[in-house]
């Protein structure tokens, strides 16, 4: 259920080149001692399968003390065709 208070949150806009992988992840993925610099470097292979991505993350970054639940979720971007694009 919304509000009239206004977004919880400031919007802004990201510019990422074809090919970019986006990671969309809860605090829980990193622990204490990991930052985010860490999970840069895991996912530095783009041309890798998004699944073979997320198996690294998951495997180097693994951490079974974890008091809650993880979420880890990739995305790649696509060009679209000119002719599948409104304004």
């Amino acid at each position: 259920m919304g509000s009239d208070e206004g977004t919880p949150f400031a919007a802004g806009t990201v510019h990422v080149t074809d090919g970019s992988i986006l990671a969309f992840y809860t605090s829980s993925l990193l622990t204490t001692s990991q930052s985010p610099q860490t999970l840069q470097r895991v996912l530095a292979h783009t041309d890798r399968p998004l699944q073979d991505l997320c198996d690294d993350v998951l495997y180097r970054l693994g951490n079974d003390t974890r008091h809650s639940d993880v979420i880890l979720l990739l995305a790649r971007t696509h060009p679209f065709p000119a002719d599948q694009v409104a304004a």
